[in-house]
């Protein structure tokens, strides 16, 4: 009897153990970005929802990373782009009113 106590004891203690250590979660460091902000409009987009604006858009964040990153800001307006690639260290900030379309179009 006294070594299924002993036994049960031990699987208590176990489980208690495990269950603490389970609801133990990693500090996140909230990421730092640089300031540095480029609107897309330094690039040439126009925002009336009929230019294709994928180059503009990818070379902000071209110029952006290799500075070491920063904001590429998306004024208001209808702005149709391809694919674009994010960079590291680089935020894509849509202001109010701004809206990005993204379509299939590899072309520009």
């Amino acid at each position: 009897m006294r070594l299924i106590c002993f036994l049960l004891s031990i699987l208590i203690l176990f489980s208690f153990t495990q269950a603490q250590q389970a609801n133990k979660l990693p500090i996140v460091k909230r990421p730092v970005f640089k300031k540095d902000t480029v609107s897309i409009r330094q690039f040439n987009a126009i925002g009336n929802g009929l230019v294709l604006n994928t180059k503009s858009i990818q070379a902000a964040i071209d110029q952006l990373a290799s500075k070491g990153g920063g904001v590429v800001l998306v004024p208001p307006g209808i702005w149709p782009t391809g694919p674009i690639v994010l960079k590291t260290n680089i935020t894509l900030h849509l202001s109010n009113g701004a809206t990005l379309i993204f379509t299939k179009d590899f072309d520009q």
